[in-house]
Formats: structure tokens, C-alpha cells, sequence
């Protein structure tokens, strides 16, 4: 291997490096909060975006390189649509697949190097605020709400969870996580949902809400 080649190699192994640090970076916060997608997916989603643009870098002509590029860009965004889960009108997962379109960019810019692997820093930096501190602003923005237990058990048909979470979820509660499982009873399902209560009084109207539905069997705040 002649110098020029062992200098070149050795500088794509430290971009690849980089790429590693800065998915890790807002895989770390993603993983905090145990998102779809975490560090492992964030790691590699940044690395193999700077590994395809060092390749098309490499070997690309013309107008090969920024299709290659293009190329992950949209790729990514197969990866992060199956983050995004939606049960009626509750959508989760969406700034985790923005998360990981913004590592995908952060790694194409490592790859070309210069003032763009400084531009991939500062992106880095921004999108680690953007997650981590935004969050805590937009929890104290929405004022102070107290997360809340229902528990549920209902006869099981098709299309009732979805039910059961557009009945619950309104801008006073509003649908955290859930989950299901069987009652014991044949065609009976009980249900966890954890709501964010931005007023005590609702407590009761949903109560109401879902003790209507004939279907529903029984149904207590834990």
C-alpha cells in the first residue's frame, strides 16, 4: 500500500469514526427515553450514510455522486416510517424518524469532510438540544399535568382499542402509552392506558365516557 492510499484510508476510518460519536450522540437521548429506534439504529444509520458517500466519493462521476446520496436520503425515510405507529387519532414515533433522517444527513456531511464535517457538529449539537431541552420547554409550556393510569376490561371485536383511544385522547388527555392483554375470560381483553392529565375534572367525563360503551365491562382510575 503506497503512502497516498494509507493516508487516504486512515482519513475515511476517522470519518467513519465521527459518524459513530455523533449517532451515538442523539442515540443516547433517543435511547433515554426508549424510542423505537435507539443507540444501536442511530450508530448505524449515521455510519453507513458516511460509508455510501465516501464510496460514491470514491468511485462516483458527475452526477453519480449526489445520487447516491439522494438515494440515502429517501432510503432513510422507509427506516423511519416504521418507527411511526398511529391507533386512531394518536401518532407516535414521528420526531424519532426525524431523528433519524437528521443522523442520515449528519453522516453524508462527515463524509465530505472539510466545513461540512464542522457543519455535522454543530447539527449534532443542535439536534441533541432540540431533543433533550425542547422537551423539558415543551412539557413546561403545556403547564402542569400529571400522568394517570386507566385501567379497562372490554369484550373483544375488532377495532376497539381504536375505540378506546379516540374516546380518551382529547388536549386534556392525552394518550401516553398503552398496553393490552387477555382477561382470562374468553373474548375479554383488559387494557393499561396511561394518560397526560392537563385537568382533574375530566377524570370523571371520561369515566362516563367509556362506562356508556355496552361493550365495556369495567373501568377504574389506578
Amino acid at each position: 500500500m503506497d503512502p497516498s492510499s494509507y493516508h487516504s484510508l486512515q482519513g475515511m476510518a476517522l470519518k467513519l469514526l465521527a459518524a459513530l460519536i455523533l449517532g451515538a450522540l442523539i442515540g443516547i437521548e433517543r435511547e433515554r427515553h426508549d424510542r423505537p429506534a435507539g443507540l444501536r439504529t442511530h450508530i448505524l444509520v449515521c455510519l453507513a450514510s458516511t460509508l455510501l458517500t465516501l464510496i460514491s466519493e470514491s468511485y462516483g462521476t458527475g452526477g453519480e455522486r449526489s445520487r447516491i446520496s439522494a438515494q440515502i436520503v429517501s432510503g432513510i425515510g422507509f427506516l423511519g416510517a416504521g418507527t411511526i405507529m398511529r391507533h386512531g387519532n394518536v401518532v407516535r414515533g414521528l420526531t424519532t424518524a426525524a431523528s433519524l433522517w437528521a443522523v442520515a444527513g449528519i453522516g453524508i456531511a462527515v463524509a465530505r469532510g472539510g466545513v461540512f464535517l464542522a457543519l455535522a457538529v454543530v447539527a449534532t449539537a443542535l439536534s441533541y438540544l432540540t431533543l433533550a431541552l425542547l422537551n423539558r420547554l415543551e412539557t413546561r409550556l403545556k403547564g402542569r399535568r400529571r400522568e394517570q393510569e386507566l385501567m379497562l376490561q372490554y369484550q373483544t371485536q375488532p377495532g376497539r382499542m381504536d375505540e378506546l383511544l379516540q374516546t380518551v385522547d382529547s388536549p386534556d388527555s392525552r394518550v401516553l402509552s398503552y398496553r393490552r392483554e387477555s382477561a382470562g375470560v374468553p373474548s375479554v381483553e383488559q387494557a393499561s392506558i396511561s394518560l397526560e392529565m392537563g385537568n382533574p375534572a375530566r377524570r370523571k367525563d371520561l369515566l362516563h365516557a367509556l362506562s356508556r360503551l355496552d361493550w365495556v365491562l369495567q373501568v377504574e382510575w389506578m
